[in-house]
């Protein structure tokens, strides 16, 4: 709650109240498209991630390392998914140097984890099905 009112983001609350657009909207089309290209499963869900990553104001990471440590996990997500995913060579390295960058500012994409964690367990209640 420290973060949402510091940074006036929406938070987990916002996020449930709008009806959960980082999952309906962001991880499950992701999750899909990934499948839709022939990636593995363990890809499909970690790019789904970056996804989420990448948009999500995570007050995890604001609460740990404020403005500059949420810029670079949305930037470093973006790259991982800009190099072609976690399926990929420079994907995967760019995975780890986000994983590298992350722990040195002390912060982990907790709300992010959140949200996948939601985006598989709706993904389980209707395999295949597409909005």
């Amino acid at each position: 709650s420290k973060a949402v009112k510091r940074y006036g983001v929406s938070g987990a609350r916002g996020e449930a109240q709008a009806d959960f657009p980082h999952v309906v909207c962001v991880g499950l089309p992701a999750l899909w498209a990934a499948r839709n290209r022939g990636l593995a499963e363990d890809h499909a869900r970690l790019d789904a991630l970056m996804a989420i990553m990448a948009e999500l104001d995570d007050t995890c990471v604001l609460h740990r390392g404020g403005a500059k440590a949420l810029a670079a996990t949305k930037q470093g997500a973006r790259e991982v998914l800009l190099v072609g995913g976690t399926g990929t060579q420079r994907g995967y390295e760019a995975l780890m140097a986000l994983d590298k960058r992350l722990s040195s500012l002390g912060v982990s994409p907790g709300g992010s984890g959140d949200l996948i964690a939601a985006t598989l367990f709706l993904d389980s209640m209707v395999p295949g099905f597409n909005l």
